[in-house]
């Protein structure tokens, strides 16, 4: 079975994973570029080795990487003319000119939390080479509404274990969802006695289902995301400032993370503001206008959430 994905920078991750249902013998993804990340972005990047992102033949290496001045079609006449044109007008670097004509992926927006050589540090830090240390254990969960990941990670000494993710379909009592957490805390080995070693996003939703979860004895820690940073000269919360603190310790490869692509992607897209009316301080872009830029395309950084804490 060969299944082929044409436009695949514009298919959503849903399509992508019923391919992979279907058991293909050969799969094969044609696009332009686009934002860089996605399925489509992971298979040029080929972090698992599984690509085949280009051929020897005659002798010569031949990279699956097209741009226009390998097309002698787009080299003649008008459309040569149109395509410089294109290049004068938007710049070489130019998100619009480096997707049609140039074959390389770019960063949406100008304020990315991570820059490019944060994300190649955090691929690193998912690589399995990162000395492994055993200590105290941490964990967090985020809570979730509206179709959105409700998550639970923990972290042993510097390692960071595979993040347990789910979607509530419909309205579930909050009663119910902290069973469900309940038994994620016992999956990963914790008992009653270590809820002090569990946070919670005591927003929203989250403030419910914490009550719950004290109820039934256990006393998890409530977390705030609006409280103050440590350093107020250069951010406006606490939560803001726990992204760079996640950043310097990415950069160090001081950690150690389970390799997850989801998270990969979500800390590509993570944007932050600055505005005249919080003196210029850092503020990570809230969740609500993530989903209103995107329209409702980018997803919540639930996973990001979770291992920033």
């Amino acid at each position: 079975l060969l299944m082929i994905a044409d436009e695949a920078k514009g298919i959503s991750e849903d399509i992508f994973l019923a391919i992979e249902r279907c058991n293909p013998c050969v799969t094969l993804y044609v696009s332009t570029t686009g934002e860089d990340s996605g399925s489509f972005y992971e298979s040029r990047m080929n972090p698992s080795g599984l690509w085949t992102t280009g051929i020897e033949f005659n002798g010569k290496f031949i990279d699956f990487e097209i741009d226009w001045k390998q097309c002698p079609h787009l080299l003649v006449g008008r459309t040569k003319k149109r395509k410089e044109a294109l290049i004068e007008r938007f710049g070489a670097n130019s998100p619009e000119v480096m997707s049609i004509l140039l074959a390389r992926f770019f960063r949406a927006g100008e304020h990315m939390v991570f820059a490019p050589p944060d994300i190649t540090k955090l691929r690193q830090c998912m690589s399995g080479l990162v000395p492994v240390y055993r200590g105290t254990r941490k964990g967090f969960c985020d809570f979730s509404g509206g179709g959105d990941e409700l998550t639970f990670g923990w972290r042993e000494g510097n390692y960071i274990n595979p993040i347990v993710a789910w979607r509530n379909d419909g309205d579930v009592a909050p009663s119910v969802t902290a069973d469900t957490y309940i038994r994620h805390f016992t999956d990963a080995g914790f008992v009653k006695e270590d809820a002090g070693s569990i946070l919670g996003d005591n927003g929203g939703l989250g403030a419910q289902i914490i009550s719950q979860l004290h109820q039934k004895g256990w006393a998890i820690v409530r977390v705030n995301a609006n409280k103050d940073p440590r350093n107020k000269a250069d951010f406006v919360d606490r939560y803001s400032e726990m992204h760079w603190d996640f950043k310097k310790l990415v950069e160090t490869t001081d950690i150690s993370i389970a390799y997850d692509p989801v998270l990969i992607e979500q800390a590509t897209k993570r944007r932050y503001v600055k505005r005249n009316s919080d003196d210029n301080k850092i503020k990570v872009e809230s969740k609500k206008a993530a989903k209103e830029r995107s329209k409702g395309r980018e997803p919540s950084p639930d996973r990001l959430d979770t291992v920033i804490h």
